[in-house]
């Protein structure tokens, strides 16, 4: 179903569709107008969702119920969702290895994730980027295995620095280079450095920082 709405004005109602062989979903809603409730599919063998909703700018739907258990890369899913403020926190993303560019200017997005594993994420670049109203705690992460965090808070100005600055004593492995080919091993992509990655954290804890200072003290 890749693609299956790019770039077209489609709204029409989908919940009927049968979905539970679909493995792929990637840029199916990119750029499309569609707003529909899809709560009810059933997602059991789904495993990329890859720029599904990417800079759709109408889409509010439930996603909660849905199986993702099985999904292994969810970069840019909600990249550009500018009205997308829905529940998320019981998805299963114990497998998911990419959520790089995820939540990147998806401007009204607020809700809690600090109850997600991901012990399998080693690329989180871009994340929250321009995510301006997410303020949640992410206190529990164990980004021990995460090897890119590149601008990962920059413009998220309602982010607590307070929870970042628990996260490089959880570092174990790490650097900073981006994960771009999924299909290389991972060991053949980074460095272990964890000097690295501990130095982009705190680049990025004192640009959170800065960032909440000005928009709470210079208004």
């Amino acid at each position: 179903m890749d693609e299956a709405f790019r770039y077209q004005e489609f709204n029409e109602p989908l919940y009927a569709w049968d979905v539970r062989k679909v493995v792929s979903m990637c840029r199916m809603f990119n750029e499309c107008s569609f707003n529909q409730d899809i709560s009810q599919w059933e997602t059991r063998s789904l495993q990329l969702t890859v720029g599904m909703f990417y800079d759709n700018e109408s889409f509010n739907q439930p996603l909660e119920r849905w199986d993702t258990s099985l999904v292994c890369s969810m970069k840019s899913m909600l990249n550009g969702a500018l009205m997308f403020n829905q529940p998320l926190e019981r998805w299963n993303v114990s497998r998911v290895k990419n959520m790089s560019f995820m939540f990147k200017n998806a401007t009204l997005f607020n809700q809690p994730l600090n109850h997600w594993n991901i012990d399998s994420v080693v690329d989180m670049d871009y994340m929250f980027y321009q995510a301006i109203s997410f303020n949640q705690s992410l206190i529990e992460w164990d980004i021990s295995k995460v090897r890119s965090l590149r601008s990962i808070f920059i413009g998220a100005i309602c982010v607590n620095p307070d929870d970042v600055l628990m996260w490089p004593s959880k570092v174990k492995k790490a650097n900073v280079k981006p994960v771009e080919d999924e299909s290389v091993p991972v060991k053949d992509q980074f460095d272990t450095n964890s000097i690295a990655i501990v130095s982009v954290l705190v680049c990025t804890i004192v640009g959170v920082s800065l960032s909440f200072y000005y928009s709470k003290y210079q208004k």
